[in-house]
């Protein structure tokens, strides 16, 4: 129930930080996780304090913000994003440690994501009467969208809290998850050029800030599979 709890408001602070400051600060400030996650774990003895591991936190943490962020940021609060983001951050690293910790003491780590993923969606219900409009004021165009990306972003979640019940490597899984930031700036670029679109092109130094993040992603990958 607690981790369920760290759930629910890790996607709480998420959607705040958006809605005070915007996503070209918010996305990039996610990267803090990785590294949080693992602070954490070795201030907790969970995880034996290696350098490669720190290396490879601190070098996807960094790799992760320098992918992610944009030419110009887009917000006028950068001080509450980044302390609602912060808050994101610091209740997804104590959901994922809670998963790696507990689940294989639970007895059956399946049975802890189902009690953990149902308290996250029972306490989810709570925000419906601050809806703007209520869900009918939805078009109906919408809920297509709302139920693809919903179900992406559960099958995400869902691979990265089952490899952390049964492997308990919380700091490894999220080093390796973080790999995400290459990913969203990799597949816009594929599919801009593939529809000719000409009003994504990037500057000179985002496409070199873009390229060292990405190296900089790569032996972060390279140290964290040497530990």
């Amino acid at each position: 129930m607690c981790a369920g709890s760290m759930f629910f408001l890790g996607h709480v602070f998420t959607l705040l930080a958006v809605r005070v400051g915007n996503v070209s600060l918010q996305n990039p400030l996610m990267g803090i996780k990785t590294l949080l996650v693992a602070l954490i774990a070795v201030m907790l003895g969970i995880q034996q304090l290696e350098t490669s591991l720190v290396f490879a936190a601190l070098g996807m943490t960094l790799a992760t913000i320098m992918l992610a962020l944009p030419d110009k940021l887009q917000t006028d609060r950068p001080a509450l994003t980044l302390f609602y983001t912060f808050l994101s951050c610091l209740f997804f690293a104590i959901f994922d440690l809670s998963i790696a910790i507990k689940a294989q003491a639970f007895g059956a780590p399946w049975t802890f994501l189902t009690v953990t993923m149902f308290v996250g969606a029972l306490l989810s219900l709570s925000l419906m009467p601050f809806f703007r409009g209520g869900i009918k004021a939805l078009p109906r165009t919408a809920w297509r969208w709302i139920y693809i990306s919903g179900f992406m972003m559960a099958l995400q979640c869902l691979f990265l809290a089952i490899f952390l019940a049964f492997t308990g490597k919380a700091a490894e899984g999220n080093i390796a998850y973080s790999t995400r930031g290459l990913w969203s700036v990799l597949l816009p670029l594929i599919i801009a050029s593939q529809l000719q679109r000409t009003d994504t092109k990037m500057s000179r130094s985002t496409w070199i800030r873009r390229i060292v993040g990405a190296s900089i992603m790569s032996l972060s990958i390279y140290l964290l599979f040497q530990g």
